[in-house]
């Protein structure tokens, strides 16, 4: 479907384009009976005349609906008319945590690495136990805002628990992207929770060391290395990460699944552990952990602007 700003769909106009996808693209738009903005995923119309990607386009707006956390982009409020094939999504003012790293152009503090890590594990605990695995979780799907809150965006590659597999004539059996992808999705494997604890843990690499644990000139040579080769430490790279960082980034990258967290919950503890010390200052010790590196993030964001 061909989308021009001034547009009607249904009854969203259309504003500006946020993006262009291989399977869909999104737009900004706005809701002309309540002026609520919008995120609206139009996938693209020759891919829905396939029909493994049809019913992936339609699980990913039943996920959608299903899920209700701050840390997750859900469906709007405004709804399209039951049949469309389109989706209506919470639009937040923010950046991708990408577009963020590369204005940025360092490696992240300790301080901004936990806080997100922290949110990230929160959310993949609430999805855990909802039955969905997200699957393709790196910075182009984190949107990070003004006010140190992150959001996980983009369940197009999402599994939810009980649905049947599909064929993907078109992308394939690995679904996800290879910089981030846990051995176990690279070995066509369906994945579970920990396989989004292994990605959470290439993006921890990636923030605190400022490269992903793996390189290679093409994805197979990337891919390849995520199954038989072992990450150095990531304080190698940088100097200043805490030694209990770094063991937690390492357990989240272990190739089997059973030597990894075995739930989201498990990691983010130990997160929030790292910060923990007699010596915080007594008022932030009443503050819940999420809240105060989200204050700590907000203001490195403003400083570093």
């Amino acid at each position: 479907m061909l989308l021009r700003p001034g547009d009607r769909l249904d009854q969203f106009e259309v504003i500006r384009s946020l993006g262009h996808g291989a399977f869909a693209d999104t737009w900004l738009a706005r809701d002309t009976g309540t002026a609520e903005s919008v995120v609206l995923k139009v996938p693209s119309p020759a891919l829905l005349s396939d029909l493994d990607t049809a019913v992936r386009f339609r699980r990913e707006g039943t996920i959608a609906r299903r899920l209700q956390h701050p840390g997750l982009q859900s469906i709007a409020r405004s709804t399209p008319p039951r049949g469309a094939h389109y989706l209506a999504l919470e639009y937040f003012e923010g950046r991708t945590l990408r577009d963020w790293l590369i204005e940025q152009n360092r490696p992240v503090s300790p301080i901004e690495s936990i806080s997100i890590g922290v949110q990230l594990a929160d959310a993949l605990a609430y999805l855990h136990v909802h039955g969905v695995v997200h699957r393709d979780l790196k910075p182009e799907n984190i949107l990070l805002l003004d006010d140190g809150s992150v959001k996980l965006i983009d369940f197009g590659s999402a599994l939810l628990k009980g649905a049947r597999r599909l064929t993907f004539r078109i992308r394939g059996e690995a679904a996800g992207t290879p910089d981030y992808m846990a051995p176990e999705q690279i070995q066509g494997h369906r994945g579970d929770p920990r396989t989004d604890i292994y990605s959470l843990g290439v993006v921890l690499y990636e923030l605190v060391s400022g490269a992903v644990p793996f390189g290679g000139d093409n994805a197979n040579a990337v891919m390849y290395q995520h199954v038989h080769n072992e990450p150095v430490q990531p304080s190698v790279s940088r100097a200043g990460i805490p030694q209990r960082l770094d063991e937690i980034v390492l357990k989240c990258l272990r190739k089997r699944p059973e030597d990894r967290y075995q739930h989201a919950a498990e990691l983010k503890h130990d997160l929030e552990q790292i910060n923990r010390s007699p010596q915080s200052e007594p008022a932030a010790r009443h503050d819940h952990p999420i809240s105060l590196w989200r204050a700590r993030l907000a203001r490195h964001l403003r400083e570093r602007s």
